[in-house]
């Protein structure tokens, strides 16, 4: 099988072949790219992959470089992503082949790949025959909710626990307010740059954080929930649509806003919004074994736990 990848694709034919693609990832995302690109000094790339002269996906990288890319350095994460049809094992193996013949291994050059591949001998071991090594260490891990079943669906395959807490947060009186503008969202962003100091978690940096809003706002698919109870702040959620998916990018639960399982009530309430303007997948974010309470949290809306085929020079 023949693959090739055409660079010669603009942001907006990117997005419009981006809109084709079922759980497309937050990170393929030209306005995610955009913005890593303009953070960190770096070019965003978006190319066509054809398969035998066919459209079959597309894919998006950051690269940097130096007296003319002597000094240079590749990144594509979580991709490349595939129309309908396309996707296969074989299909994977054949463009990071040619992925591998464009930007082949040399001293000056680094590269980092985080393949949108399920887990699976199969997956190590084309990557290994394409000139790419796994580092050591574990796969990317995410949940996926699939929001087209019906309301009532969705609700009974949570787990029991989770159900509850959502029932308890029905019933405690919370008030829900939903915000479309980054420049309104300072006091999330002000008590997640605090709590993720305390309790020195990973993630997004708060000012990534910020940036990502403001240009997800200029595309709609910003969506913010606050939580208040008696009155008060309590819980919050940032949610990012982009295509036909959505991504969880940020959480943050007070004491109190445990207390009422507020963040329950937030993302089950995200749910209902993001099926009402046709979104199909909500992908719920990374977790590892050392944050297992969030694995738990994750797991507990009834989605479909991925493991991603780890990380490749």
């Amino acid at each position: 099988m023949n693959a090739t990848i055409d660079w010669s694709l603009s942001a907006a034919e990117y997005q419009d072949l981006f809109q084709r693609i079922p759980r497309s990832t937050l990170l393929q995302d030209a306005v995610y790219g955009i913005v890593c690109a303009k953070r960190n000094h770096q070019r965003v790339r978006w190319g066509l992959i054809r398969l035998d002269g066919q459209k079959a996906g597309i894919v998006q990288i950051l690269e940097a470089g130096l007296l003319n890319n002597a000094i240079h350095a590749v990144l594509l994460d979580r991709g490349p992503l595939w129309l309908p049809g396309y996707g296969s094992d074989s299909h994977r193996e054949s463009f990071f082949a040619e992925f591998g013949h464009q930007f082949p291994r040399r001293p000056g050059r680094k590269r980092r790949i985080i393949p949108e591949w399920s887990e699976s001998p199969q997956a190590c071991e084309s990557m290994a025959r394409t000139g790419f090594t796994r580092r050591p260490r574990p796969g990317y891990q995410t949940f996926w909710i699939d929001l087209r079943p019906p309301e009532e669906s969705l609700r009974k395959a949570m787990r029991q626990k989770w159900r509850n807490s959502l029932n308890k947060a029905e019933k405690a009186g919370i008030e829900v307010v939903w915000e479309t503008k980054a420049a309104n969202i300072s006091d999330i962003i002000s008590v997640y740059k605090l709590d993720r100091s305390e309790r020195r978690y990973g993630g997004a940096s708060p000012d990534f954080v910020q940036n990502l809003a403001g240009e997800y706002q200029k595309t709609r698919g910003l969506m913010v929930g606050r939580a208040l109870w008696n009155g008060n702040f309590c819980s919050a959620i940032i949610l990012l649509c982009h295509g036909r998916a959505a991504t969880y990018q940020l959480g943050w639960n007070s004491a109190s806003g445990r207390e009422v399982s507020a963040n329950a009530l937030l993302l089950w309430k995200g749910c209902e919004k993001l099926k009402a303007r046709g979104i199909d997948d909500l992908d719920l974010g990374g977790f590892n074994e050392e944050a297992e309470g969030l694995r738990r949290f994750k797991a507990g809306l009834g989605g479909t736990e991925i493991s991603l085929a780890g990380q490749y020079l």
